[in-house]
């Protein structure tokens, strides 16, 4: 584990590390909502991709980052993660919620990233785990608005599943 307390913390730890992660799958761990979002030959429509996060989310604000296409035995692949800033939410309730707004119908949303004990590639990353890939660089925002683990103390917390009757397995963790 490393905590950066700013840019050039995070910077000169990458310099290093050029395959960082950040776990997002802890029991009872905050994260912010992440949406990991891969689309093979045509690139997606990021207005679109913001609108069904605007679905979950009312009137947020969204930041993403991407990488660059890249080619692969699909065809060209366009990845993105797209944040919604100032909600912090557990990441077992992002699935479902994903499910719930059958965003899971759609195969550009990964849902697998949100499993027990998973982690995600920072931003600015350069290598996975099958080789090297272009860097996850933010679009028009801080690196800190692109990764999911970091949450202020004055962040809402998602309760939306907890006042929903069909989701009483979540009413425990989320009066916590």
């Amino acid at each position: 584990m490393y905590d950066c307390r700013n840019k050039t913390d995070y910077m000169n730890h990458l310099k290093s590390n050029p395959a960082m992660c950040e776990n997002i799958g802890q029991e009872f761990q905050h994260i912010k909502p992440v949406f990991d979002v891969d689309a093979y030959v045509n690139d997606i429509d990021v207005d679109a991709v913001k609108a069904d996060i605007n679905r979950i989310f009312p009137n947020k604000s969204i930041h993403y980052a991407k990488r660059e296409p890249r080619d692969t035995k699909k065809g060209i692949k366009y990845s993105y993660r797209f944040y919604v800033d100032g909600v912090k939410i557990y990441s077992s309730q992002m699935k479902k919620l994903l499910i719930d707004y059958k965003l899971n119908e759609n195969p550009i949303y990964d849902l697998s990233i949100y499993d027990k004990n998973k982690v995600l590639f920072l931003p600015l990353t350069t290598q996975k785990n099958h080789g090297v890939a272009p860097p996850s660089c933010p679009i028009n925002c801080d690196v800190f608005k692109c990764c999911a683990s970091y949450v202020e103390e004055d962040f809402e917390i998602w309760v939306e599943m907890c006042r929903n009757k069909d989701h009483d397995d979540y009413m425990e963790q989320c009066e916590k």
